[in-house]
Order: C-alpha cells, then sequence, then structure tokens
C-alpha cells in the first residue's frame, strides 16, 4: 500500500502534532510502505487573514519537515526542496 499525502494540515501544527500524525500513516502501512508527502515551503509562518477567518501558518523547511516524517518511523528516500517540499519515504520496520 502506497500512501498519499499533500499534507494541509501540516501548515497548522507543531512539530509533535506532524510526528504524530505520520505516526498513524505508519502504523497503517506495512513494513516497506512508500509515503509520498508534500506541503508549501514558501511564505512565511503566523497568522494571515482569509476571507473565511484568520489562520495561523507554519512554513516548513525541508529539512524540518523531512525530520517530522522521519521521527515518525519512515526511512526517508528523497526530499525535493521547491515552494512546495516534497518528501518519498519507506516505512521502516
Amino acid at each position: 500500500m502506497t500512501s498519499s499525502t499533500t499534507f494541509p494540515g501540516g501548515r497548522n501544527l507543531d512539530t509533535a502534532d506532524v510526528v504524530d500524525v505520520f505516526g498513524q500513516f505508519a502504523r497503517l502501512l506495512r513494513s516497506g510502505g512508500r509515503l509520498y508527502a508534500c506541503l508549501k515551503a514558501d511564505g512565511r509562518t503566523g497568522w494571515l487573514d482569509e476571507p473565511d477567518g484568520r489562520r495561523w501558518y507554519r512554513v516548513w523547511n525541508p529539512d524540518e519537515f523531512a525530520a517530522a516524517v522521519a521521527g515518525a518511523g519512515f526511512t526517508v528516500d528523497g526530499v525535493d526542496p521547491g515552494p512546495y517540499v516534497e518528501v518519498w519515504a519507506t516505512r521502516s520496520g
């Protein structure tokens, strides 16, 4: 099974919560299962007023995001640092 997500929640969560969410993905995948995740990596961290309300956004740098994925039980196979940081990973164990 392969899991793929654009993970919009990652822009609103702290590191511990992101590790927890990816840990839940890891528990769903068998050993060797693949994960692809990406989220927006440009902009600024802080409050943003949007048409439907005010939201907190966190901007992740590629190394931080890859470390969060690794901390959840994945082996990071690749990272693409662009306007959207993309991480490819394999479930460890």
